[in-house]
């Protein structure tokens, strides 16, 4: 029985040396106020319109009739010039009507706008790798139909990439938007807060990844064909312009708004899908570790994050599993404690808003998803069902 509550230890001491590296290297860099205050700079100086460049903004679509209409009028209402925006709706063969309201919408609103549409479903990577290549623009914006996007945010993206000719792509921070405080928004908001404070760290000390292709600015000529059967859109982009010797950021100071699932079933499939994708993502760019140049990306950050995302999860749980089973078999009173207090943090922690407890809740359940993820990553995915989640209004 002792060696099972010593394998629990050894595994859970590798994990927390994981974490207490990337604590200690990454998120404790005194880079990151510097690093904001430099953006707050260039985002607040001002900027003749006639200098400003031309951009195409895509939205992938897949039976979005409910949404493409507030998306396209979220669009004409940024304050960036309207005759320098042209809008790429990429449909992969919608069942619904978002083609013929897009159309609509664009005659509507008075903006430049065109529908790709897919001969047959190819999923969201290979649209990116269309309407790319069609873009006649150097800036390219990405979003999602469902996202709504700040009216300044594309004019602040924009001066950032006009400022820093080493950055690729730049990745705004997304603000989840709900109506209801549900188990779901919990463990999804306490999440998203400390993911975001990780993105941070990495862009001040040199890149991130994967940012979020729901707001995203990126150069055309920094990006390469991702494929289009494994891994996330948005890891792939990231990681590809990374390789190329781009640098990729996450900039706080812009935002977007995104609605999150109220139900933790529905979100629960789209984390474990999310999870399977990045982790193919970093998979595919294992040969990161090999570049020419080496900085604190590769040798620091990639290999951290790596580890994080596919070996820590499985020795969380193996070593919760282990404790248990050493709990059992030494003493059903030990057994019982320990199972009333993880049932009580959990509970607690996706029904109260008890912010330490609602971390805690969500970390563990996030480990969950990235375990199931990492297992779910080696077979190939290019479309998927939408998740159910109410429009922002």
């Amino acid at each position: 029985m002792i060696m099972l509550l010593e394998i629990s230890l050894i595994l859970i001491g590798v994990f927390f040396l994981i974490y207490f590296s990337y604590f200690v290297l990454v998120l404790r860099t005194n880079k990151k106020k510097e690093y904001i205050e430099r953006l707050n700079r260039i985002i607040e100086n001002p900027i003749n319109p006639q200098e400003l460049p031309d951009v195409t903004v895509l939205i992938p679509t897949y039976n979005e009739e409910n949404t493409i209409h507030a998306k396209i009028r979220n669009i004409s209402e940024f304050n960036y010039p309207s005759n320098k925006i042209q809008i790429f709706v990429v449909d992969d063969d919608s069942r619904d009507k978002t083609r013929e309201i897009a159309k609509s919408a664009f005659k509507e609103f008075g903006v430049k706008g065109r529908i790709l549409r897919n001969e047959k479903r190819s999923g969201v990577n290979a649209s990116y790798n269309r309407a790319v290549m069609e873009a006649n623009t150097e800036y390219i914006m990405t979003t999602d139909a469902d996202a709504i996007v700040p009216s300044d945010s594309l004019l602040k993206a924009v001066k950032v990439l006009m400022s820093l000719e080493d950055v690729g792509g730049v990745a705004a921070r997304m603000v989840p938007v709900h109506n209801k405080t549900t188990s779901a928004t919990r463990t999804a908001v306490a999440y998203a807060n400390s993911y975001n404070e990780m993105l941070v760290a990495e862009s001040a000390i040199v890149s991130t990844f994967p940012g979020s292709t729901s707001c995203m600015l990126m150069r055309k000529s920094a990006f390469s064909p991702i494929s289009t059967s494994y891994g996330s859109s948005d890891g792939n982009i990231s990681l590809s312009f990374i390789k190329r010797g781009y640098r990729f950021i996450f900039a706080p100071n812009i935002s977007y708004n995104e609605p999150i699932s109220l139900d933790l079933l529905e979100q629960q499939r789209q984390k474990i899908r999310r999870a399977s994708r990045l982790i193919q993502s970093t998979l595919l760019n294992f040969n990161m570790f090999f570049a020419k140049k080496s900085n604190k990306f590769n040798i620091i950050i990639f290999p951290l994050r790596l580890l994080m995302m596919t070996l820590c999860p499985v020795l969380v749980l193996v070593s919760i599993l282990f404790f248990i089973a050493f709990a059992y078999f030494t003493s059903l009173l030990l057994f019982s404690i320990f199972l009333l207090c993880a049932i009580l943090v959990l509970v607690l922690g996706i029904r109260t808003d008890v912010k330490i407890l609602n971390i805690i809740a969500s970390f563990l359940i996030h480990q969950t998803y990235l375990c199931v993820g990492f297992f779910m990553s080696f077979r190939k995915m290019s479309v998927w069902e939408s998740i159910k989640r109410k429009p922002v209004s």
